[in-house]
C-alpha cells in the first residue's frame, strides 16, 4: 500500500513457486502474491474491511499448490477459503454453517497432509467443532467421520510423515490419515 503506513506484509507461504501473503490496505486486509517486484506484486483477493470481518492468516496452511485459511467476507461468516495464487483461484470453499453463522469461529486449526487440508469446523447440528478434510473444492470438503471426538480451540494440530496427531476436548490424543 503506497502510503504513509506500513503494510505489514506477513504470513508468507511458498505456494507453487508464488509467494502468497498477508498485507493491510488503507481499505482492509488482503492477500497478495509476488515475484518480488513491485510490478509483480499483485491482491489476489478481495478486500475485506477490518472492523469484525477479515481474514485468518494465523489459521493458514499450505501445500503444494494451495493455501488454505479462515475468511470472513461478512455475508458467510468465518469458513474455510483457498488461493492458487490467482484472483479466480482465491475463494470460500464452501459454507459448511450455512448463512452468517460462522463454522470456525473460535475453533482455528488447520493442517496439511498431501494436497488436503485438515481443520475443526462446527456445523452448527449441535455436535460441536468435528475433524474435517477438503481437498479444495466444495464436492471434496467433508467431515472425516460422521461420529467421533469434538475439539475445542487448542486441537494442537501436529503432522508427522502421513499423519496428522490432535487432542481432543477431553484431552485425549487422535490420529487421522485424513480417511
Amino acid at each position: 500500500d503506497p502510503s504513509t503506513y506500513s503494510s505489514n506484509p506477513h504470513n508468507m507461504f511458498n505456494v507453487g513457486g508464488t509467494l502468497i501473503f498477508a498485507a493491510t490496505t488503507s481499505a482492509g486486509d488482503r492477500l497478495f502474491k509476488s515475484d518480488g517486484t513491485d510490478e509483480g506484486t499483485t491482491p489476489i483477493s478481495p478486500v475485506v474491511p477490518a472492523a469484525g470481518n477479515g481474514l485468518s492468516y494465523t489459521a493458514a496452511a499450505a501445500t503444494r499448490n494451495l493455501l488454505y485459511y479462515v475468511g470472513n467476507d461478512g455475508a458467510y461468516g468465518a469458513e474455510l477459503w483457498r488461493s492458487d495464487g490467482t484472483v479466480e483461484g482465491t475463494y470460500r470453499i464452501t459454507d459448511i454453517r450455512h448463512g452468517p453463522a460462522s463454522s470456525m469461529a473460535s475453533t482455528y486449526a488447520l493442517a496439511t497432509l498431501g494436497d488436503s487440508c485438515l481443520f475443526l469446523a462446527d456445523a452448527g447440528d449441535g455436535d460441536g467443532p468435528r475433524l474435517w478434510i477438503s481437498d479444495g473444492s466444495e464436492a471434496g470438503t467433508h467431515r472425516v467421520t460422521a461420529t467421533g471426538p469434538t475439539f475445542s480451540g487448542d486441537a494442537r494440530f501436529k503432522r508427522a510423515g502421513d499423519v496428522l496427531y490432535c487432542v481432543d476436548a477431553s484431552g485425549f490424543l487422535w490420529r487421522s490419515d485424513g480417511t
